[in-house]
């Protein structure tokens, strides 16, 4: 994360009187030439100046642009552009003598700007469209907007400072070209729409259509979050039905031929057209603000009555190409990528989307109307913004779904958290790093969870969800003070919600928030039966801890909380069938605690036959007493054992587990609330977790214990979870992650030889579910995605199936069997990320890591596969083939036949299966898909394929001027290890890290490229220059036979999987023989077609970028010339 040492941030007022003046009111009047990619216009400020003032200038941001003229209350003025080059590009403007008196005294003065921009390097994203290279495109454009500030700069002279906000009026003129009838989206209420005919040019008699748009914005807004859209936008509104009077309008934005993508993606084309994000809007208005659901003693008439409020007066989503970020919250509006719009039959799009677009209007709220008062506080809105969707989605998929997305956070966090400084910290500057973005967002959301529970300890109901909507009423009746907020303000808030805890509180905000690291806990328990206590043996260290020294973190400013204390929740399942919760007050880094045991216990002889009589009455007793309740898990009959290879507790060895009748307890639980942030080892026997899975009703117990009794394999702990696999009721993730566990119940333990019951028992319920069978012999059935935890379940038992590592030659087979067969015709939804899992599953069933296998198991040798691979490949080719000619949503299958590919290339001999040095290059050429192209380039990085002084070339160019923008930032991030999105405003759930990154990527290409430098001279040229001047003198007659040719060729492009080993294997020595040359001069003919790939298929539907296949051998044509 920059830092900047010795720097104190300040707040707005000493910001704003240490300057000398305020920004008020600023308008905005730009026309927009999308055929020249460029602006010009002018902006107004209005600016009031402080009584003590003495300055005599006035200072303003701009970068990019070129200034003409500069007027002070329509005087022109002297202007100087200080330090263009820097990063805040000030120009500084002089006040007319003729002013100066009325500036002093605190008068009021307008500054107006007239610039033009032209073909900007930032700020401003064009999107075009190409015959050849991108026919399915629209023109378009869209601002961005980086980390904090420095982006409204780029294309609007302005006070670009986060707490600068003043009103804004807004004029745009674009002019309609090429049969496109124009608009512009941008901030506010739209009070004006308008056309007129004007002259191309002052000397031409032929005219053009001109669209004005004028837009008002009355909220104080930053020039950070003011922005626009401008193309053939088509408009649908997401409409409420008969409760939405006293709502905000939500409307939609989309290219041409796109609308009915948008209407399903969300839920639009329904009868009533209804939406989740109206159902969004309503909850943040009507059921969370309403002060009655929070305070529900309240009498006074005002509060009870008074409805929660949104702050603009319409809600905006366009939908563009090629964006930096998925998602960018602006005021009130938001410019998302249209990667996320899907058709009604995509399933797994769908999860994503909705959380983000949900998260993006929380973020209205916070991140856009109430900002942090230092940089410091940064933490607190995105986490409040992520908290505040968290509880939308709760009620929009479930309370299990969000338990268990709180668990996998906890578990991220506390891997992430190690040599990073608290969530206050004081030396951060004002460019983030987006990866501590995330960071701050995600663990302070679970720090917020937390919060949330102790507050509602101390019997204080509504918890954190009251303590934001009082911060939302006090932002509403104007009591919070600019509508800036900090983590002092919070810690006041969270405090008179419960004064009597205060003392808590402020420990609780030292340990979490002022201080870094999580608790590692190491619990042990045992059963004094002198005493009738059950005894606990706690011991905790810091993750931010340097060889478990606290002291050298604190020395490089790390700052780790030595101990975290806190009451920590213990349920004690006794042998009586009750639980008894118990809270341990945790205080130091090692400490015991004792509960009592409740149940009476005798001491009596177990071998006894009046012991194993009462043994006998117990058991029928208690299948009386649970005759009528739930006991969870696929009961299996006798009969079923032998086939399904089922074991029972007890019946392989004649021990004490058994069903753990006559135990002192059955289970334990320890932070069964999940109130720690933490992680923790707890170790308890196989049975009782079993018992846990079974007995237990809540998702985290039943997780827990999964994620043991995988790590604890055995024959008992398989068959429970089989059970649990195959019992429709447990959460469909429970039992994903039951299959993931059965897979690690293979080979030889400590204590037996499992053999291959984990997947054998895999392979039998995918049968029994998903195939039909007559003895050995099956065949897949016809999908059916309409049950969806079936259909999430089916693809997780796949994957366990590929990483069971058994009988490699079987699995193979297994997959190419599904793949073959596969039966999607009678399906309602689409099979196109069930496909993908598949592809991938197949080339891990290949690879030789064996990360998913516990410790203590040894490792089957793999057998031959020689055979097998033949037909993988195979099998892999036709599904990329069939890509290109009907493409899936964003190519996924392509995406996984590329991780597929690559993972066999890096993990196989080069005998087996040779590098192939052309394919990534070729998918990593403009055209593709996004995420094509990603994964593409992840392998070329991955193969070391880059470190000829060419792909260092290709990559850098590729990172600086490809004309799509998530190429460039996901490259950029992979080169430097930073990466410079999306805005730190936007709380996103779904992890984007690239797992390739090298830690010394950045070190080698800088060595390569200063190399290239040296031995290459560009003669003055920039790389833009030079690749415009060879595509402009690629010849129409080269064209012509590149087509003649492309049958020829067509053959050469086929798939090689049908000839023999030992023809891999030769031309594998081939290549050796050959050296780098040839490498190099493969890559260097790619360049100069980066930006020239062939056109792809055109789907109105989809964002399918892949091309055909005569186009491809096109492609090849030119780089073998």
């Amino acid at each position: 994360m920059p830092k900047t040492q010795g720097t104190k941030t300040r707040s707005y007022e000493e910001y704003a009187r240490s300057r000398g003046f305020k920004l008020t009111h600023q308008s905005v009047d730009i026309e927009i030439d999308l055929c020249t990619f460029s602006i010009k216009g002018s902006t107004t400020l209005s600016i009031s100046s402080y009584k003590e003032v003495s300055n005599e200038t006035v200072r303003f941001n701009s970068r990019q642009c070129k200034i003409s003229e500069v007027q002070v209350n329509g005087t022109g003025s002297e202007f100087i552009i200080a330090a263009e080059q820097a990063y805040h590009g000030e120009v500084e403007v002089k006040i007319p003598e003729e002013h100066l008196p009325k500036w002093v005294k605190g008068g009021n003065i307008e500054v107006k700007v007239y610039y033009k921009l032209e073909k900007p390097q930032g700020g401003i994203h064009y999107v075009q469209r190409d015959a050849r290279i991108a026919p399915h495109f629209h023109p378009h454009m869209y601002t961005i907007h980086q980390p904090t500030i420095g982006a409204a700069r780029l294309w609007l002279p302005s006070i670009d400072h986060l707490l600068e906000r003043c009103t804004w009026d807004l004029k745009f003129t674009v002019s309609n070209f090429a049969k496109y009838n124009m608009i512009v989206v941008s901030n506010g209420v739209c009070i004006e729409e308008s056309s007129v005919e004007a002259p191309i040019d002052p000397s031409s008699k032929e005219t053009v259509t001109k669209n004005i748009f004028k837009y008002k914005l009355d909220v104080p807004t930053s020039a950070h979050h003011i922005g626009f859209a401008a193309g053939p936008f088509e408009h649908v509104v997401f409409e409420y039905g008969d409760n939405g009077k006293n709502h905000p309008e939500i409307s939609g934005y989309c290219l041409p031929r796109r609308s009915a993508v948008l209407k399903s993606t969300f839920g639009l084309d329904l009868a009533d057209r209804w939406s989740f994000l109206n159902d969004a809007m309503k909850f943040f208005m009507d059921e969370y603000q309403n002060f009655h659901n929070h305070f529900p003693n309240l009498t006074e008439p005002q509060l009870l009555k008074s409805p929660g409020f949104f702050p603009y007066q319409s809600y905006k989503l366009v939908f563009v190409e090629n964006t930096f970020a998925p998602v960018t919250s602006l005021a009130s509006m938001s410019i998302c990528s249209f990667d996320l719009l899907h058709p009604p039959e995509i399933i797994d799009q769908a999860y994503d989307t909705r959380v983000r677009m949900v998260q993006a209007l929380a973020t209205q709220w916070f991140g856009v109307f109430i900002l942090p008062l230092f940089m410091s506080d940064v933490w607190l809105i995105l986490s409040l913004a992520n908290y505040f969707a968290l509880l939308f989605l709760t009620k929009l998929f479930g309370k299990n779904d969000m338990k268990y997305r709180i668990k996998k956070d906890m578990e991220r966090v506390c891997q992430m958290d190690v040599g990073r400084p608290p969530l206050v910290d004081r030396n951060i500057g004002n460019q983030l790093d987006n990866k501590d973005v995330d960071f701050m967002r995600l663990k302070g959301t679970l720090v917020l969870y937390m919060l949330d529970i102790r507050i509602r300890r101390c019997a204080y109901y509504p918890g954190i969800p009251g303590v934001i909507a009082s911060i939302l009423r006090a932002s509403q009746n104007n009591r919070l003070k600019f509508n800036l907020i900090s983590t002092r303000i919070f810690t006041d808030e969270c405090t008179a919600a419960v004064p009597e805890r205060v003392d808590m509180i402020k420990r609780f905000f030292q340990q979490w928030i002022y201080s870094s690291g999580c608790p590692k806990f190491d619990i042990k328990y045992n059963f004094n039966r002198k005493k009738m206590m059950v005894e606990f043996q706690i011991s905790q260290q810091n993750t931010n801890a340097i060889d478990g020294k606290i002291g050298d973190a604190f020395a490089c400013g790390i700052k780790p909380m030595p101990v975290f204390t806190g009451p920590m929740i213990v349920c004690v399942h006794e042998a009586d069938g009750k639980s008894y919760e118990h809270m341990l007050n945790i205080q130091g880094s090692n400490e015991k605690h004792q509960v009592p045991y409740h149940t009476k216990y005798k001491r009596i002889r177990r071998n006894t036959k009046r012991f194993k009589e009462k043994q006998a009455a117990a058991k029928e007793e208690m299948k009386a007493s649970n005759a009528g309740s739930v006991m969870w898990g696929y009961k299996i009959s006798d009969s079923e054992k032998y086939e399904w290879e089922f074991t029972a507790w007890g019946e392989e060895v004649d021990d004490e587990k058994g069903n753990s009748t006559g135990e002192t307890f059955e289970w334990i639980r320890v932070n069964e609330d999940n109130g720690w942030l933490c992680e923790m080892q707890f170790n308890q026997p196989d049975y009782m977790w079993a018992t846990q899975l079974q007995k237990d009703i809540d998702i985290l117990a039943q997780y827990e214990a999964v994620q043991m009794l995988g790590n604890l394999p055995s024959r008992e702990a398989s068959s429970t979870l089989l059970q649990t696999l195959l019992d429709e009721r447990y959460y469909c993730k429970v039992r994903m992650e039951a299959a993931y566990a059965m897979a690690k119940c293979v080979g030889r333990t400590n204590r037996s030889d499992l053999g291959s019951i984990g997947f054998n028992q895999l392979i039998k319920t995918f049968k029994k579910l998903y195939c039909i069978t007559n003895g050995e012999k099956y065949v897949p059935d016809a999908n059916n995605f309409s049950n969806l935890s079936d259909y999430f379940v089916k693809k997780g038992i796949v994957w366990a199936i590929s990483n069971a590592r058994h009988h490699q030659a079987e699995i193979v087979e297994f997959i190419l069997k599904l793949l073959r067969y596969n039966d999607n015709t009678e399906n309602e939804f689409s099979d196109n990320y069930y496909v993908a899992t598949l592809i991938s599953a197949l080339g891990n069933a290949f690879t030789s890591d064996r990360h998913n296998i516990s410790d203590n198991q040894t490792e089957y040798i793999s057998e031959d596969i020689s055979d097998s691979l033949e037909e993988a490949l195979q099998e892999l080719e036709r599904y990329r083939y069939r890509d290109m000619m009907f493409p899936t949503y964003r190519n996924v299958t392509t995406v996984a036949y590329i991780d597929t590919k690559h993972k066999l290339m890096k993990s196989l001999s080069n005998e087996l299966l040779p590098e192939d040095k052309n394919l990534f290059l070729i998918f990593s050429l403009y055209g593709h898909h996004p995420d094509v192209r990603l994964a593409a380039i992840r392998a070329i990085i991955s193969l070391d394929q880059w470190k000829t002084k060419s792909a260092v070339k290709y990559l850098k160019e590729v990172a600086m001027t490809d004309p799509s923008l998530t190429i460039r930032r996901q490259l950029q991030r992979i080169i430097t290890g930073k990466d410079l999105g999306p805005p730190c405003w936007i709380p996103s759930y779904k992890d984007e890290d690239i797992t390739l990154t090298r830690p010394h990527l950045h070190a080698e290409v800088k060595q390569q490229s200063t190399e290239l430098q040296r031995t290459e001279s560009m003669k003055g040229e920039n790389v833009v220059t030079e690749r415009k001047r060879k595509y402009e003198g690629v010849d129409k007659t080269e064209n012509k036979k590149s087509k003649r040719q492309t049958s020829t060729v067509d053959s050469q492009i086929q798939p090689e999987a049908s000839t023999s080993k030992t023809n891999k294997s030769s031309s594998g020595k081939s290549s050796k023989k050959k050296g780098g040359k040839k490498k190099e001069a493969v890559v260097q003919e790619v360049q100069p077609v980066v930006q020239t790939p062939p056109a792809p298929i055109e789907q109105p539907t989809q964002s399918a970028e892949t091309p055909q296949l005569p186009q491809r051998t096109l492609l090849i044509l030119k780089m073998k010339k």
